[in-house]
């Protein structure tokens, strides 16, 4: 009988634990959604804040002692260089300006009077007729007085150069500040007291700081073809273009980034040294990048990190996080490798033990293209890799071809066929643009006046190729001025 109830015991465990097993085999893997990571190149921009700051400021002193007569210009007033300013009491310098004039006016008569002695002299000397001693008084006499011409000459310089600074000039164009002396104080005692300032208005500077991850993808662009633009504090963005005129060439340790500087027409006066500005740098191809949705990214106290797949389950990846992009995707520095699988949804209810089915049939794109207004007025050419195809399709007449080298940021435009024009960086100005039926329309144009042919115009054809490093564009001519 104990046999019995064992057997049946034994039995029992058995389909328990089959059925266990058949239930874990059975439960279905969890459904999402993934990513495939494929490095590309894409179009880069950046924005930092930045502050505005005069190219120039000057203080305008004070440099003689007196009276101030006079003030010609409103504090706020634009004045351009030379510009009078104030007045200051003339009196005391112009009387030493007399002074000296008489002086030198003295010192010139006496000179001529032993020029004409030492000349007599030297000759009665020669004859016989006078002795050593006598020739030697005359020299010096005369050496005396040629010196003290030149002395009282530059008493004279001097005097008129203090009356001069009775008149206070502009030193340069700007905007002047407010006084700090009214009409009837003396100024100029300390010679140091400034009368008031002159700002430089236009152009003027943005200074900022850009962070060292970011200049990776600077280091190589020459600075005259970053494209700025000022978002002003109102969400606005200001009329005129800039360019970066100054990159520095040590790394603040104490901030991780690099001072840099950009520098914008201000004609209008709109844009007050100080006040904060947002500037936003373009023109950046980064090659071989990785992006991935914001929305992928999880933080914990260690970092960022995302769910790739390992297998059939989620494994917590940590990356290090670059630049945010438009449509919410952020570059990742380092983490990630071409062919990972990032989940992308259901990201709080996952973890590393349980199974997943990942979907990547529908995987979100990076941005790769810049924005259009980016491509005008630059010196750098882009062309949108998706509309390339297989050939060049034309069928105008009287066509010649241009050959264009890409390089790694730059492309130069060469040809036989053009008057021995050779258009290359910052040679020539070349401005585009790339609808989205693939269809361009390029105009180039030499600076200089040493080519004969000065504009030319490619109408919209259809760009289609393989091959970006090398690309022939059938063209005719249709402007000639």
């Amino acid at each position: 009988m104990k046999n019995v109830i064992l057997t049946m015991l034994i039995s029992l465990a058995l389909i328990a634990c089959s059925s266990d097993k058949e239930q874990k085999q059975e439960t279905p893997k969890m459904q999402v959604k993934g990513m495939v990571v494929k490095a590309q190149n894409m179009f880069l921009s950046f924005e930092y804040p930045a502050r505005f700051k005069s190219v120039q400021q000057s203080s305008v002193y004070a440099r003689v002692e007196g009276v101030l007569l006079a003030q010609d210009v409103k504090e706020g007033d634009i004045v351009k260089e030379g510009e009078h300013l104030f007045k200051i009491d003339p009196t005391r310098y112009q009387a030493k300006v007399n002074m000296a004039k008489a002086q030198y006016d003295a010192a010139k008569a006496n000179f001529t009077k032993a020029e004409k002695d030492w000349l007599r002299v030297s000759k009665l000397y020669k004859q016989g007729v006078l002795t050593i001693d006598q020739y030697d008084t005359s020299q010096f006499n005369y050496a005396s007085a040629k010196a003290n011409v030149d002395n009282t000459k530059a008493a004279l310089d001097d005097a008129m150069i203090d009356l001069g600074y009775t008149d206070v000039v502009a030193s340069m164009s700007g905007r002047i500040g407010m006084r700090r002396y009214d009409v009837g104080n003396v100024v100029g005692r300390s010679g140091q007291d400034v009368l008031t300032t002159i700002t430089q208005l236009s152009p003027i500077y943005a200074e900022f700081s850009i962070p060292s991850n970011d200049f990776y993808y600077m280091r190589h662009l020459n600075k005259d073809n970053i494209a700025v633009e000022f978002i002003l504090n109102n969400g606005n963005t200001y009329e005129h273009k800039g360019k970066v005129d100054f990159i520095d060439s040590v790394l603040d340790t104490q901030t991780n980034s690099i001072k840099a500087r950009a520098i914008v027409d201000n004609d209008k006066f709109a844009l007050l040294p100080n006040d904060f500005v947002r500037v936003k740098l373009q023109g950046f191809e980064a090659q071989d990048v990785i992006a991935i949705p914001q929305s992928a990214l999880l933080q914990d106290s260690q970092g960022s990190y995302v769910y790739t797949l390992k297998g059939d389950k989620p494994s917590i990846t940590r990356v290090t996080l670059g630049q945010n992009l438009k449509d919410a995707f952020v570059l990742i520095s380092s983490g990630l490798q071409n062919g990972d699988i990032v989940i992308t949804s259901h990201l709080a209810k996952i973890n590393p033990t349980i199974s997943v089915s990942v979907d990547t049939s529908d995987s979100p794109s990076a941005p790769t293209n810049p924005p259009a207004e980016a491509l005008l007025d630059s010196n750098i050419w882009n062309l949108d890799s998706k509309t390339a195809k297989d050939s060049i399709e034309s069928n105008l007449q009287d066509s010649k071809k241009i050959s264009i080298i890409e390089s790694r940021f730059y492309r130069s435009i060469e040809s036989n066929n053009l008057d021995s024009i050779k258009l290359v960086n910052l040679e020539s100005r070349i401005l585009n643009k790339l609808n989205s039926q693939g269809q361009i329309f390029l105009r180039f144009q030499s600076p200089t006046h040493s080519h004969p042919l000065k504009y030319k115009e490619i109408l919209p054809l259809r760009i289609s190729t393989n091959n970006l490093d090398s690309i022939n564009i059938t063209y005719r001519t249709t402007t000639l001025f």
